[in-house]
């Protein structure tokens, strides 16, 4: 069975774990960290990098989205409003 197919019985969102990484953090007394992030964590990475910027040195991003389950064409049309 894949993770996608258990039935998870806790919650779970962006904001939980951005949460989680800061209580890491806190936990063992570590004050600014690079984040690698790749696919889901990058978009972690970037809410935590968002909501605690005092605690990120820098980002590694790596086959990240922007928005959960977007596609190419979503992006071009998300491209055009952003800009």
């Amino acid at each position: 069975m894949s993770h996608l197919e258990q039935d998870w019985d806790v919650p779970m969102s962006f904001d939980l774990m951005v949460d989680d990484l800061s209580a890491v953090m806190d936990r063992i007394d570590e004050k600014k960290v690079t984040l690698f992030g790749p696919s889901q964590a990058a978009s972690v990475s970037i809410a935590f990098a968002i909501k605690h910027p005092e605690k990120v040195a820098g980002l590694i991003l790596y086959d990240a989205y922007h928005v959960a389950g977007a596609s190419a064409v979503t992006w071009k049309n998300n491209k055009r409003v952003m800009h």
